[in-house]
């Protein structure tokens, strides 16, 4: 493996999912204005190479229709909206674009009908009600899937997404259900995300921000699922929100409105307080290793960064004579991160060597890892829109570009590892406005440098309890270990370790272990990445409330935090 790979230019995105076997036309009837998600997806369709959507728009369609029985809710969001200002509304003007078709005003049901089936979509997804929409089905292969009120209506999708709010620690489960024959129902996608206990309006947005993921991996099912039968199944069918337990007591809504000023004065408080401090690392040397099922941080010392700095996001990797521990740093108040380098020889001693990469973005998460005799790296660069492989050079603080293995999209914590003669990039991907802790991409490629495409089984995690990688794999007593972070209660708030029983190019599968959270690893606040390298481990945490803080000093002639030392690549 001699010479540098060349990067490529910017071009299309990498895909997230294999495309199927042929693309999907799609018809969507919408109104002059649609919830927000709809745009959302319309936005992710138009970047998606098998689904062709075209927008009817249906002049006389009404945005929403009034509801009775949701007075205290609909009072409880319009005071949480006038306290926060500049918040968005459910209802926005329909995106149009090329793809947006003037409607019927001024035709004919026949005229309009002819327009549609001159469009020869295999589905039609309806946004609007209308005594036609039998008539529309009948145009498409697919027939005609009619969005009910939960997906439509404010107060209805807001209602399903009440009870997780009063329950501290809960996820909010949300998914896309399909009516199928005899009024059964079946999934087509859905995942946990966690709760926002703060604001209805922002339980409300967070689930508007997945939905249009959620949309894309529907029809993505349905494009995979369909036949090549002549006349196709033509009947109108109807997508659903689950949950399916609304809640539309005043009391209940009452209770949510009051839980939500109670976390907020909470959080307020703990500003005030500091109690949430900063990060920092945790190193331990001992003949065994954490077990996964049963992990703890006993024994640990405590690396700080100087005041004013923080680190977090470990690796360790080991050397002839020391080990060498790799590190997010950061001032306080910036989010403007540099990978930096503490040396750890055989007697515990740690000190900073230098930066060892700096870019013009932020950057986090640095996985290190051995190959053929050279040392390879990647980072989080998700404001670049890409992961980029880094090679080591001379020098712990050299580092330069080598290839591009993913991009176009807000990648945060990659891993790669090596299984049964394929790479596999494990990748969370914030996908349509998604938050990057709920869906875990996996990418699979037989060289190192890739291409890497999608497994088929993306997103192999959508779960805001275990998707977000904590560090890289690790064999541990004959298994194949997963650290992943728990951020549901909050970002970081635990390490949970996971068996992998199946890893290969079409099928993943995973498994429970244990759970190491904010009070086995002796922090007030919580922890979120692993990493050993033969019998030294590192875990960071926030909020440390333990004994045995050593302070890592800088070496000879590495210079200030945040300064380039030696050959720091990008420097």
């Amino acid at each position: 493996m001699n010479g540098v790979a060349r990067l490529p230019g910017r071009g299309a995105a990498s895909s997230l999912y294999p495309s199927p076997s042929r693309p999907l036309r799609v018809v969507l009837l919408a109104g002059a204005k649609v919830p927000g998600w709809i745009n959302g997806f319309l936005r992710l369709a138009g970047d998606t190479p098998w689904l062709d959507v075209r927008v009817f728009l249906v002049h006389d369609a009404r945005a929403s229709a009034h509801v009775p029985g949701r007075t205290v809710l609909r009072l409880a969001l319009a005071l949480e909206r006038r306290r926060a200002r500049g918040r968005e509304r459910f209802l926005e003007p329909l995106s149009q674009d090329g793809r947006t078709l003037p409607g019927e005003s001024g035709r004919s049901r026949d005229e309009v009908l002819a327009r549609l089936a001159a469009l020869r979509p295999e589905l039609v997804v309806a946004a609007v009600d209308g005594g036609w929409i039998e008539d529309a089905a009948a145009t498409a292969t697919g027939g005609c899937w009619c969005l009910e009120p939960s997906l439509r209506r404010e107060l209805d999708l807001l209602s399903s997404l009440l009870p997780p709010m009063l329950q501290p620690g809960a996820a909010t489960s949300v998914a896309l259900q399909l009516q199928s024959r005899k009024d059964g129902w079946r999934r087509l996608s859905g995942g946990r995300m966690a709760t926002c206990r703060a604001a209805l309006d922002g339980q409300l947005k967070r689930a508007c921000d997945k939905l249009p993921s959620l949309m894309l991996r529907a029809l993505l099912a349905h494009a995979r699922e369909r036949t090549s039968s002549c006349g196709g199944d033509r009947r109108v069918r109807r997508l659903r929100l689950a949950p399916l337990a609304p809640t539309t007591a005043p009391l209940a809504v009452g209770r949510a409105f009051l839980a939500a000023i109670g976390v907020r004065m909470h959080e307020r408080w703990q500003r005030v307080r500091r109690r949430q401090g900063r990060w920092s690392v945790l190193v331990r040397r001992q003949t065994r290793s954490l077990d996964p099922a049963h992990p703890d941080a006993a024994g640990c010392i405590e690396l700080a960064a100087p005041d004013g700095w923080y680190w977090a996001d470990p690796c360790v990797i080991g050397g002839p004579e020391d080990e060498l521990v790799y590190v997010e740093e950061c001032p306080d108040d910036v989010n403007a991160g540099v990978i930096a380098c503490l040396r750890i020889d055989a007697g515990g001693t740690a000190e900073r060597i230098g930066v060892a990469l700096r870019r013009p973005f932020h950057l986090s998460f640095p996985q290190l890892f051995d190959w053929w005799g050279e040392r390879f790296m990647t980072v989080e660069s998700g404001q670049d829109r890409r992961v980029t492989l880094y090679r080591r050079g001379a020098t712990a603080l050299d580092w330069q570009p080598y290839s591009e293995l993913l991009r176009g999209w807000p990648v945060v914590d990659p891993v790669l590892h090596f299984h049964d003669g394929h790479w596999y990039l494990f990748a969370n991907v914030a996908e349509g406005g998604a938050s990057s802790c709920d869906s875990l991409f996996l990418f699979v490629a037989e060289a190192l440098t890739g291409p890497y495409r999608p497994h088929p089984a993306n997103p192999i995690v959508d779960d805001a309890g275990r998707a977000r990688m904590a560090g890289r794999l690790f064999v541990d007593r004959g298994r194949l270990v997963r650290p992943s972070q728990d951020c549901v209660e909050a970002y970081g708030a635990a390490v949970v370790f996971h068996e992998i029983l199946e890893l290969g190019p079409e099928r993943y599968r995973e498994r429970r272990l244990g759970r190491l959270d904010a009070a086995t690893a002796g922090a007030r606040d919580g922890c979120h990445t692993y990493s050993r390298s033969g019998c030294m481990e590192t875990i960071d945490v926030r909020g440390f409330a333990y004994g045995g803080t050593h302070r890592a000093e800088p070496a000879a002639g590495a210079g200030g935090l945040g300064a380039s030392a030696g050959a720091a690549a990008g420097g």
